[in-house]
């Protein structure tokens, strides 16, 4: 068993570099059975097995969950905290340390040295970590492009001349067809979909954010790498095809990879953060949509027909008194895997949905929902047959109000249900046929496969501390957990899964109540 650090709101440990020798890194019981997602009308209605890359070589942390994942590569250094000296380091004259630091390699010291040990918690990628990412030899690689707000798209894309704008250097990689990564530094990048100039991502071309501005050190909470949505004019829009900041079109395998920022959309009636057609894998990012009074559905992640890994994110809403139905992830048809998220749905006004299912076999393991006691909420909608496998999921909702999970239809149930936290009103409620359980135990009565699941008589856990477990929780809740190792190692913050496991995004092996 292993005591993990409370985790402070935002920050992960889950990034990593990208590969630099070319490794690839309401009550909702609604009559209607329509399969249109919810926002539309006045009524609500209306969604498998995927490979994650491993993390970048060089680092521990990372959430790099894969639908049976099998990893032995190394992995790119952690992004908050234990610091590795320069392999050689010469000092002369009087120098004082602190924190405790790790040398590797020949050190000659002269003059007068004095050490102080501190403890210092997380990991960063300081200049001389080694592997891909780390910063010994950062620079020159063959395979790399780097982007920072004060470079020229006219430059090379080095490290002493960057580029200046994220799109320019995927069209520039597309090009030169020998870049796998491209690192990008602290900052707001601007995009504008309206003029055709948003970022469309590319097969076998990883983004890597969160670098400090001299490429000393890498970690995505303290240095922002944040896609800013500056659309002047909002086009018309649609469910399929919606106002985007970032896209991820057909053909983007699991390999490639989108690590490490801040993601805001601003602007459409109907308006996604990101808009995902591919298998990409998706990790450490934060999910920031804006509602506005001309949104119609505001969405984090829109997924249509791809089966991407969305895994060890941060939603959070925005909202500016409207009330929209917003969703942090919604899926048609798809079989991807949606793990170790943390889904903070307290902001939103109108109907919230935590994940919104059309048809497909999703794997939905290891999240963190939180929904506010305002209006129509559910964690999981299903809709047109979708047969998710729900495990290891902590779904709150404020004074129990909510619904965990809502069925519209009678093949839109999960394929299997274990080791969950429902801590709502209904348990699952659904529609042809209407199913109104409140209870833990009709819950498993009524489903195959459903078992373990707990229901407690307050939430525990709140958006205002990211939903960590602490020595408060239930043992239930921070024991209670089935493993999922097999397809997510690690939590959110990049710590390892220990057995027994502990329920939703975040792993807790100290003490407990």
């Amino acid at each position: 068993m292993r005591f993990s650090a409370l985790s402070i709101l935002g920050l992960t440990a889950t990034a990593a570099l990208g590969p630099a020798c070319g490794d690839s890194g309401a009550d909702g019981s609604a009559s209607t059975s329509s399969t249109t997602e919810p926002g539309t009308t006045s009524t609500e209605t209306s969604a498998g097995e995927s490979t994650m890359p491993t993390s970048e070589p060089g680092t521990t942390a990372g959430t790099d969950g894969t639908s049976s994942l099998t990893t032995s590569t190394t992995v790119e250094p952690p992004t908050t905290g234990d610091t590795m000296a320069v392999d050689t380091t010469t000092t002369t004259g009087d120098t004082t340390t602190t924190g405790d630091t790790t040398t590797t390699g020949d050190t000659t010291t002269s003059g007068d040295t004095t050490t102080t040990d501190t403890t210092t918690t997380g990991d960063t990628t300081t200049e001389s970590s080694t592997g891909d990412g780390s910063t010994t030899g950062i620079g020159g690689e063959a395979n790399v492009l780097y982007v920072r707000e004060d470079g020229q798209n006219g430059n090379p894309g080095t490290i002493e001349l960057p580029l200046r704008t994220i799109q320019w250097a995927i069209d520039k990689a597309g090009q030169l067809g020998t870049i796998d990564t491209i690192r990008v530094a602290e900052g707001d990048y601007a995009v504008d979909y309206s003029n055709d100039d948003h970022i469309v991502m590319i097969d076998g071309v990883s983004l890597y954010g969160g670098y400090r501005a001299d490429w000393g050190e890498r970690d995505p909470a303290q240095y922002v790498a944040r896609i800013v949505d500056e659309s002047a004019v909002a086009l018309p829009t649609s469910e399929s095809d919606p106002h985007r900041s970032i896209e991820i079109p057909t053909g983007v395998s699991g390999s490639t990879v989108l690590d490490g920022f801040h993601v805001g959309v601003a602007h459409g009636q109907h308006r996604a953060a990101l808009f995902v057609a591919g298998d990409a894998t998706i990790r450490n990012n934060v999910i920031e949509p804006l509602e506005d009074v001309g949104s119609v559905r505001i969405v984090g992640i829109r997924v249509y027909f791809g089966d991407p890994n969305i895994v060890a994110n941060r939603f959070r809403f925005t909202v500016e008194q409207v009330q929209k139905p917003s969703l942090a992830i919604t899926a048609v048809s798809s079989n991807g895997l949606f793990a170790d998220n943390v889904i903070d749905m307290s902001g939103v006004l109108g109907t919230a949905y935590g994940i919104y299912l059309q048809g497909g076999a999703t794997k939905v393991l290891g999240n963190s929902i939180y929904l506010q006691d305002v209006g129509s909420t559910y964690g999981i909608w299903l809709a047109s047959n979708a047969t998710p496998v729900v495990d290891n999921n902590l779904i709150e909702s404020e004074n129990l109000s909510a619904i965990c999970i809502f069925s519209q239809g009678g093949g839109s149930v999960p394929n299997a249900a274990r080791n969950n936290v429902l801590d709502c009103d209904y348990t699952l409620r659904g529609n042809d046929p209407s199913r109104s359980w409140t209870t833990v135990l009709q819950f498993e009565d009524e489903l195959a496969n459903a078992a373990d699941n707990l229901k407690l008589v307050q939430t525990i856990v709140g958006p205002d501390d990211d939903m960590v477990l602490d020595a408060q929780s239930p043992c239930t809740v921070t024991q209670g957990g089935r493993d999922i190792t097999n397809d997510v190692p690690d939590d959110i913050d990049g710590l390892p899964r220990t057995l027994p496991l502990s329920i939703g995004a975040h792993e807790w092996d100290g003490g407990c109540q």
